[in-house]
């Protein structure tokens, strides 16, 4: 998913209108809504100070607005590719499920991150959390 449509999801997800997030984002109120307007259609892309004020006014982390564009499966595929590269992770099968396999001895922090995430899936899974507060620890992480 595109910067723009990262933004355009947070937005609507904290019910903003374009105008509103651009003036919290420090936009005067004459070019607010039309700036915020360019940045979700991908016709200007934010810039790394911009991206943080963006992501504060939304309430999540500057990297949930940068995730890689991910449109189809082949992109996916070289996503993973570059986490081969990255952090060595392998792809086993079983009957059941393909895995990605991490060595956690060399990456002791994802390793950590990656355990924290199981934890709070467990958590959604056996309704200690709810789907939002989930929603809310993944953005802000």
């Amino acid at each position: 998913m595109s910067i723009g449509k990262r933004l355009r999801f947070f937005r609507k997800k904290a019910q903003m209108t374009q105008k509103e997030l651009g003036l919290l984002a420090g936009f005067s109120p004459l070019s607010a809504e039309v700036r915020i307007a360019q940045y979700e259609s991908g016709e200007r892309t934010p810039r790394y100070l911009l991206r943080e004020k963006l992501a504060s006014a939304l309430g999540v982390a500057s990297a949930a607005l940068s995730v890689p564009n991910i449109e189809n499966d082949r992109e996916l595929m070289h996503l993973l590719f570059a986490l081969e590269d990255h952090c060595r992770i392998t792809i086993t099968e079983d009957d059941y499920a393909f895995r990605l396999e991490i060595p956690n001895q060399e990456f002791t922090l994802l390793s950590i991150d990656l355990l924290s995430w199981k934890e709070k899936q467990a958590q959604l899974r056996e309704g200690e959390i709810t789907k939002e507060e989930y929603d809310n620890w993944r953005y802000n992480f």
